[in-house]
C-alpha cells in the first residue's frame, strides 16, 4: 500500500468516526428535545389544570353570588316581630318601665312627639313677623307707612328663602346654611333696619329679631320629622336589603330585633329592618358572597322623612327623656349591649307612637359618642354615594319579592362596584377614617 493509499484510509476512517460522532450528537439532541418537549407538555398540563380549577372556582363563586330567586329560597316571606337576640327582650322591657314611670319630668312623651309635628311657625323670624302684624293692627299703623311696607316685603322674601331651605333638606343638597342665611340678611338689610329702628327699645323683645346684626340666627328653618314627600321612594314599593347572612332571613323572615353590632353601638334609627331604594347601596353591604334581597313595601305604609337636623333633635330629646328617668350612675353601670338595645327599642317606640311604620334617611348618619363619631368612617364616603336608608319599624309591612335570573346576574356588576369603592376608600384612608 502506497503512502497515498494510507493517507486516504486514515481520512476515510476519520470521516467515518466524525460521522458517528455527528450521529451520536444528533441522537442526543433528539433525546434532549424529547425530554424538553415532554417537560413543556407537563408544564402546559399543570398550567391548564390550574387554570381550569381557577375557572371552575370562579364559575362556582359567580353562581353562588347570583344565588336563587329569593321567593323560592325563602321559607318565610313576611317580616315579623321575632326577637333574634334576647337582649332586645330586656331592651323592650326597659322601655315599658320608662314610659310607665311616674313623676314630674321636664321631658314628656308629648315633648318628644312634638318633633314629629309641623311647627306653627317656619322660623323664629316668621313668628316675629306674625307678632309684628298684630302690633300694627293693635296700634293702627297705616298700610302705606314705610314700616308696614318693609314688613310685607320681608315676609314675601322670607317665605321664598324658607321654601328653598326646605327643598335643600328634602333633596339633601350640600349648602353652607350659615352663608345662605347671611346672604338673605344682607339682601334684606334695609327692611330689617327700618323695622328695628321703628320698634326701638320700647319693644326690644320684638325688635331684637329684626336686628340686622343678629337676624341670621332667626332665619333658620324650624325642621321637623315630616311625612316622606312623594317621588323619593319608588312607586312600585320595591326596596333592597344587602346581607351576608341571607340564610337566617330566608328561614325566619325579617325582624327589627336582630343586629350584628348591638354589642358595640346602637343603629342609627334604632330597631328596624334596614333597606334601601338604591340597589348599589345594598350591593355594597352584600359583598360578592352575600345576597341582595328585594322586598316590597306594603302600599299605604306611613314613612317619615328624617333630615340630619331632625335626627339630632330626636337624639337630644331621647337622651333627655332617658336621663330624667334613669340615674346617670345606673346608666354607666349598664352593660353596653343593654344600653344599645334600650336606645334602639326606645327610638323604634317613638316612631310607632308618632304613627310611622318606617323612616327614610337620605344619607347615613353617625350614631354613638364622640369617639364613635371620630373614628368611624363616613359610610357615604366609603360607598361612594349617599346611603339612602329606609328603616322599617313595622316588619309586617315588608314581604320578600322575586328577582329574575337576569336581574341577579346584573346585580354582580353592582357588587363588584361596591368592592372597588371599598378598596379605593381603604387606599385613600389607610387608617380607616
Amino acid at each position: 500500500m502506497t503512502e497515498i493509499d494510507k493517507i486516504k484510509n486514515v481520512s476515510a476512517f476519520g470521516d467515518i468516526k466524525q460521522n458517528n460522532i455527528n450521529e451520536q450528537r444528533a441522537f442526543q439532541n433528539q433525546e434532549a428535545d424529547k425530554v424538553e418537549l415532554s417537560s413543556k407538555n407537563r408544564k402546559k398540563k399543570v398550567i391548564l389544570g390550574v387554570a381550569m380549577l381557577q375557572l371552575a372556582a370562579t364559575a362556582g363563586l359567580l353562581i353562588y353570588s347570583i344565588g336563587r330567586n329569593p321567593v323560592k329560597a325563602a321559607k318565610v316571606l313576611k317580616g315579623n316581630e321575632r326577637i333574634s337576640n334576647k337582649i332586645y327582650e330586656e331592651g323592650n322591657k326597659f322601655v315599658d318601665e320608662l314610659m310607665n314611670k311616674k313623676g314630674s319630668f321636664n321631658t314628656t312623651i308629648d315633648d318628644v312627639l312634638a318633633i314629629f309635628k309641623k311647627p306653627k311657625h317656619k322660623s323664629n323670624l316668621s313668628q316675629g313677623i306674625e307678632d309684628l302684624e298684630k302690633y300694627f293692627k293693635e296700634n293702627n299703623i297705616p298700610e302705606e307707612s314705610d314700616v308696614v311696607k318693609a314688613a310685607k316685603n320681608l315676609k314675601k322674601n322670607l317665605n321664598k328663602h324658607l321654601k328653598q331651605q326646605e327643598q335643600n333638606i328634602i333633596k339633601d343638597e350640600k349648602i353652607n346654611i350659615l352663608d345662605f342665611n347671611e346672604k338673605f340678611v344682607a339682601e334684606n338689610k334695609d327692611d330689617l333696619q327700618t323695622i328695628y329702628e321703628t320698634l326701638g327699645f320700647q319693644h326690644y323683645d320684638l325688635a331684637s329679631k329684626f336686628n340686622p346684626n343678629f337676624a341670621s340666627m332667626h332665619v333658620q328653618l324650624n325642621d321637623y320629622i315630616r311625612p316622606c314627600p312623594n317621588g323619593i321612594l319608588p312607586n312600585d314599593g320595591i326596596l333592597f336589603h344587602g346581607t351576608t347572612k341571607s340564610k337566617g332571613v330566608y328561614n325566619t323572615g325579617f325582624t327589627p330585633f336582630a343586629s350584628n353590632q348591638i354589642n358595640s353601638a346602637a343603629r342609627e334609627l334604632g330597631a328596624g329592618v334596614y333597606v334601601t331604594p338604591d340597589i348599589r347601596v345594598a350591593s355594597y353591604f352584600s359583598g360578592l358572597h352575600g345576597s341582595v334581597i328585594p322586598v316590597k313595601m306594603e302600599q299605604g305604609a306611613n314613612i317619615a322623612f328624617v333630615s340630619e337636623n331632625s335626627y339630632q333633635a330626636l337624639n337630644n330629646l331621647r337622651n333627655k327623656y332617658v336621663l330624667e328617668r334613669v340615674p346617670k350612675e345606673e346608666l354607666e353601670k349598664m352593660p353596653s349591649d343593654l344600653k344599645n338595645a334600650l336606645t334602639e327599642c326606645l327610638t323604634n317606640r317613638f316612631f310607632k307612637e308618632a304613627g310611622y311604620d318606617g323612616a327614610y334617611v337620605p344619607k347615613g348618619v353617625k350614631s354613638g359618642n364622640l369617639f364613635a363619631n371620630l373614628f368611624n368612617p363616613d359610610i357615604n364616603e366609603v360607598i361612594g354615594r349617599k346611603q339612602s336608608q329606609v328603616v322599617v319599624f313595622s316588619p309586617e309591612k315588608l314581604e320578600i319579592a322575586p328577582r329574575t335570573f337576569k336581574e341577579r346576574v346584573c346585580d354582580l356588576k353592582y357588587k363588584f362596584e361596591g368592592i372597588i369603592a371599598q378598596i379605593k376608600y381603604s387606599h385613600e384612608h389607610p387608617f380607616g377614617f
